[in-house]
């Protein structure tokens, strides 16, 4: 089961889908520990994605593969 973790925007990504987000930008891993990661841009600045178990996303956020799939704007409609 592939780890869950919310960013400080409320999107919520799997631990495979944060390491493509920095592998494919400017930002690194400041630091990871047992409870998420702080990632840094290149001006210094850290933001934080700390780790969600499954059972705790809300309504209309899952797990489908290594994927998160949010369709909470759907729910609202």
């Amino acid at each position: 089961m592939p780890s869950v973790y919310a960013g400080p925007d409320g999107r919520f990504l799997t631990e495979r889908q944060l390491r493509r987000r920095v592998a494919d930008s400017d930002w690194t891993v400041a630091i990871a520990y047992d409870g998420g990661f702080v990632l840094s841009d290149p001006e210094g600045r850290a933001t934080w994605f700390v780790a969600v178990p499954e059972t705790r996303l809300p309504e209309g956020v899952r797990v489908e593969g290594d994927e998160v799939r949010d369709d909470r704007d759907e729910l609202e409609q």
